[in-house]
């Protein structure tokens, strides 16, 4: 009987080392399970070269990583969940001010305080290893301008979508000026049954008049999303120069959308207590919404946005903390009385 199965088990491996050297193996994975001997695995040219693109990038970034910065696996232990890893893009020149203020706020309540909620942070740093972001997750990025910042974008969701990409569900750009309610972000994501990340959506909030997210208050990616756009980011990168925000909507609209005639809604709406008003964006010059802020119950309008009843209990995320002007909290106040009060 064993002989037989020996035997058995010899001529199907022959049959199939004979079907592999006659067939295309150029979309192919032999995966090897406990519980059985293989499981062959077919992709399309397309979803094959991203995983290899993505596989090869990944140990080439890591064997790189520069000496001093803290990676993520070093905050994050692996028994926590993983429901979302913001990426906050900080520059060189702001790190010690604007860095400084969400590390001590957000950043820190995400990673040290409550990592059991599922939403984590990661820095996309453009300068050398400052003591300033001693223990907090970081990676590199090239130095951009002001006017050509979408690159750091590109760049940055490059590098999350190869280090991270397997291990979370969503992914959010983040700019250093903006807090982000962590708890809200945890309880609205947190519903599986409301949130598949294998669906392909964008989420923040919509331009009336376009189909982009607004990039200042920050904007989600689910994981299919962000699969489905890492192959293109380089060649976006040269396509499209205008905002990053603008540039990201047009490479999903190209690529995804018009080429691989994926189904795309452009940006959509997240809601929190019955309200779409849960991205908000408060220029500097709105004195009179800024005097609310400790005031997170009532209701106020900001006309340009076509959205008439914002509230500061709604938001998930509120942009911009530009100290500079006067007219907003610190974000040091902003959270003190936020997370003392919820």
């Amino acid at each position: 009987m064993h002989r037989t199965l020996k035997i058995a088990f010899v001529v199907l491996s022959m049959f199939l080392l004979l079907s592999l050297t006659f067939t295309d193996t150029s979309n192919l994975d032999l995966v090897w399970k406990k519980d059985k001997l293989f499981e062959v695995k077919f992709y399309s040219p397309s979803e094959y070269t991203a995983r290899r693109m993505t596989q090869h990038n990944r140990e080439k970034k890591l064997r790189n990583y520069p000496s001093g910065m803290t990676r993520l696996e070093d905050v994050i232990a692996a028994k926590h969940p993983k429901r979302m890893l913001i990426c906050v893009l900080v520059t060189a020149s702001m790190v010690e001010s604007r860095g400084k203020a969400v590390m001590d706020t957000w950043v820190d309540y995400a990673n040290n305080k409550y990592p059991d909620l599922g939403i984590h942070v990661v820095f996309a740093y453009d300068g050398k290893s400052p003591k300033a972001l001693q223990g907090v997750p970081t990676f590199p990025v090239k130095p951009t301008g002001y006017n050509d910042v979408y690159k750091k974008v590109y760049e940055s969701l490059e590098t999350v979508w190869e280090l991270y990409g397997q291990d979370y569900d969503y992914f959010m750009k983040a700019d250093d000026d903006v807090f982000i309610h962590i708890d809200r972000v945890a309880a609205v994501f947190g519903n599986t049954e409301s949130f598949n990340p294998n669906l392909l959506a964008v989420y923040g909030y919509r331009d009336p008049n376009d189909f982009m997210c607004w990039g200042g208050p920050g904007y989600i990616l689910s994981r299919q999303a962000l699969k489905e756009i890492y192959p293109h980011l380089q060649q976006c990168g040269e396509d499209f120069v205008d905002g990053e925000d603008i540039s990201i909507s047009w490479c999903f609209m190209r690529y995804v959308f018009n080429v691989h005639h994926k189904p795309w809604n452009g940006c959509q709406a997240v809601m929190y207590n019955g309200t779409m008003a849960a991205f908000a964006n408060v220029p500097q010059d709105r004195t009179a919404n800024w005097a609310l802020w400790d005031e997170p119950d009532v209701e106020f309008e900001i006309t340009d946005t076509r959205i008439f009843n914002w509230k500061y209990r709604n938001m998930l995320s509120l942009h911009a903390f530009k100290s500079e002007t006067g007219r907003e909290p610190t974000m040091q106040q902003y959270y003190n009385f936020y997370y003392n009060t919820k």
